[in-house]
């Protein structure tokens, strides 16, 4: 039998007594050191009614088919007895919530004979992620509700209720309670669970509730008690106690746009921006930050006079007419609070042809690909040999994969800087990534990336490097059923020397075959590097962060280029010295890439 702690991404809060990260904003499950299989798409798999549903006593059988057992509606529940979270002893009404330690085998979540602690919280099944939270805009006070339960050896219950402004990534409020075995007992025992509020935070849009049979495992750094099996909690009669503002909150959502990189002399228009009144009276707007090109917006602060729950709609618009970089931040000064969105964007010039080596791609500062584009084919279309490729039907592609992607697990799976070009395992039929023209001289140049790639006995999956030259599509590299893991930990190479004066394209293609997720980042054109060159280990690029001139040592005989996050090359020395020292005053703040012939180093410059 083996003991699970089910993994859970912590959010940090300072209003906890024990000043450690708390309440789980996502979690997701491993087991045997095997990832989980995600998925780009997101649909929600329940409403979001677990506040409404205080006394549980509505109930969904929605996830039985996966060895889940029962649940109250909008409520989600992993625990060692799912035949019993559907408690009979109600303190009110007809049930009550059971969670319950205990050993489990579920194929479905990849367990196998493994101890876990019962778990139950307000959420939704995003893709193949759990995620925590809905919709809420009060002003929580307090909860009061009743407990029971049994709880062996030094296990610990939890209660966790945490008010999120999702928008701004921010915590709100956080109350937490705990109960040894000497305070529970077979008769309901009421309680009241306490709100803190942070100063100064934001106005809420979603709560999190969580609860658990054993503190083992929950917190980040340190258990609270044992995990034993057969520890039980049991909750009922929820009561949530809200304050009524007496003055106008202003809230907005989104809290930033990220526009992407936008063509010089084009326009983009950002998804609509919503001002609401989330108290009472009337909410006005005194100021509002006058945008300078390349931005604008329809906001319009006249127009703003909301009364309660009352709505404002409006958009921004990046026009770049210069190539780079342009942030601006838009401020609100209104009667229910100061808010301000953050506003980015990339003033991007044409693609043409790639002629300059060395090329890097990390698709940094992205929110969409720019100058590689996405294309679909069916194995009965032509597979892999590329025949009648076409745009992809749906959005279950290949996509730039941040941070927040894949549940709030994207950075998993990004090698460096804090974008790469991924893909979920549910993604259809071939799926193509295909690069811009490389224009290859005469001198030999090699192809190297760096990838997630995970597969098992289970799931297998399928993985292409094609090129494109003469008309033709080529695999120039396959992995399939038996192909070693490769979670960043190893550089690609794939040989270009076939291919000198002539002009291709390069596809990354994954080939649905129910496998796992797949990433690939840092991706290089250059001068080979040999297999066994240990240069990347003695180089050293200092300072770092630098703002007028940086240093690359032990780089003798190199090329060294400087790249920034449009893969555009801003500095270039060929036949470096060993202690090779680059002017870098004329860059603007942002982050760049030192490329020494093919190895890659983030640099981040400041002003």
């Amino acid at each position: 039998m083996k003991k699970l702690v089910l993994g859970i991404m912590l959010v940090a809060c300072t209003a906890l007594v024990f000043g450690q990260s708390v309440v789980k904003q996502n979690f997701k499950l491993s087991s045997n050191d095997r990832p989980m299989k995600l998925s780009t798409e997101m649909p929600n798999g329940m409403k979001g009614t677990g506040t409404d549903n205080n006394g549980f006593e509505t109930w969904n059988n929605t996830l039985g088919f996966a060895g889940l057992g029962e649940m109250p509606n909008g409520w989600l529940m992993i625990t060692g007895n799912p035949a019993a979270q559907k408690s009979n002893t109600a303190q009110a009404g007809q049930y009550a919530i059971h969670v319950e330690s205990g050993v489990i085998t579920n194929p479905v979540l990849q367990i196998t004979d493994s101890l876990i602690g019962g778990t139950a919280f307000i959420g939704a099944f995003t893709g193949s992620a759990l995620a925590q939270g809905e919709p809420f805009t009060q002003n929580l006070t307090s909860i009061d509700g009743y407990v029971r339960g049994n709880l062996l050896g030094q296990d610990t219950a939890v209660l966790v209720c945490q008010i999120w402004n999702g928008a701004q990534q921010a915590e709100v409020a956080l109350g937490l309670m705990l109960w040894g075995g000497d305070e529970l007992s077979a008769n309901w025992t009421p309680f009241t669970l306490t709100l803190e509020y942070e100063v100064g935070a934001p106005a809420p849009d979603s709560i999190v509730m969580f609860m658990s049979s054993t503190g083992y495992g929950l917190f980040q750094g340190f258990n609270i008690g044992t995990l034993t099996a057969g520890s039980w909690v049991e909750f009922d009669s929820f009561t949530y106690n809200v304050e009524t503002p007496t003055t106008p909150v202003a809230a907005v959502n989104p809290m930033a746009w990220a526009a992407g990189a936008v063509m010089v002399g084009e326009n983009a228009t950002s998804p609509t921006f919503t001002l609401t009144n989330n108290g009472s009276g009337t909410l006005t707007v005194s100021n509002a930050t006058a945008l300078s090109a390349p931005w604008s917006t329809t906001f319009s602060a006249g127009a703003v006079s909301l009364g309660a729950g009352e709505t404002y709609t409006f958009t921004f618009g990046f026009a770049p007419t210069v190539a780079g970089a342009a942030n601006q931040a838009f401020v609100l000064t209104t009667n229910g609070g100061n808010l301000t969105i953050n506003l980015s964007g990339t003033g991007a010039e044409g693609c043409g042809d790639v002629t300059t080596y060395p090329y890097f791609e990390g698709f940094e500062g992205l929110t969409e690909f720019y100058c590689w584009e996405t294309q679909y084919n069916t194995g009965a279309d032509g597979g892999i040999n590329g025949n009648n490729l076409i745009d992809p039907p749906t959005n279950n592609t290949w996509f730039v994969c941040q941070p927040s992607s894949f549940g709030g697990n994207g950075a998993d799976y990004i090698n460096t800087g804090t974008r790469s070009a991924a893909i979920g395992y549910t993604a259809p039929e071939f799926n193509w990534l295909i690069s811009p023209n490389f224009v290859l001289p005469a001198t030999p140049k090699e192809l190297r990336f760096y990838m997630w790639y995970f597969q098992d006995a289970t799931y297998n999956t399928n993985f292409y490097v094609n090129i494109y030259s003469n008309g033709t599509w080529t695999p120039a590299l396959t992995y399939t059923s038996g192909t070693p893991t490769n979670e960043f930990e190893e550089v690609v190479t794939v040989d270009l020397t076939a291919y000198a004066n002539q002009t291709i394209k390069i596809a990354f293609v994954y080939e649905y075959t129910d496998g796992y997720q797949l990433a690939i980042d840092d991706i290089t054109v250059g001068n080979p590097v040999g297999i066994g060159s240990e240069i990347a280990n003695t180089i050293n690029v200092y300072p770092n962060p630098a703002n007028n001139v940086i240093t690359i040592t032990n780089a003798e005989n190199t090329s060294i280029t400087v790249i920034n996050i449009l893969g555009k090359v801003v500095a270039k020395v060929d036949n470096a010295s060993a202690n090779q020292n680059i002017d870098i005053s004329n860059l603007s703040q942002g982050t760049y890439f030192v490329n020494v012939d093919g190895n890659i180093f983030k640099l981040n410059v400041v002003k």
